[in-house]
């Protein structure tokens, strides 16, 4: 059985929600950098844990975060 669950990020999400945007954004953009270390840099400034907790406490934003949880049933024990 499968489940979908969407709910707004929290600031405990912060550190998830950083490598996510980095990954993301590193498959969308990173070709577009010159080099790896700028791309690095780039991270350092935009996509920091310092920078991603004052996004997720900034009243205008609104992060979602989407989970598909999956049950296994066990049949035979219902």
């Amino acid at each position: 059985m499968k489940h979908i669950v969407v709910r707004r990020a929290t600031i405990q999400d912060v550190t998830s929600l950083t490598l996510l945007a980095r990954v993301t954004f590193r498959e969308a953009f990173g070709t577009f950098f010159k080099d790896n270390q700028t791309l690095i840099d780039y991270f350092d400034t935009s996509f920091s844990i310092k920078v991603m907790t004052a996004k997720l406490n900034d009243k205008n934003n609104v992060f979602l975060l989407h989970f598909l949880m999956i049950f296994l049933l066990d049949m035979q024990n219902c």
